[in-house]
């Protein structure tokens, strides 16, 4: 899944965000597999894309 992260409306996995200043991203993780709570796993980077 590769999620659209804009304040603009976009298509497919879009996620709002306010036009101006700053934002923080959170990643919910629902029954975690035990590298996660041992900080084995380390979630995907976010990059901007142009």
């Amino acid at each position: 899944m590769t999620p659209t992260i804009e304040p603009e409306v976009a298509q497919g996995n879009w996620l709002p965000i306010p036009s101006t200043g700053p934002f923080t991203l959170v990643l919910r993780l629902y029954a975690p597999k035990p590298q996660v709570a041992k900080g084995d796993w380390k979630p995907p980077v976010v990059s901007p894309q142009n």
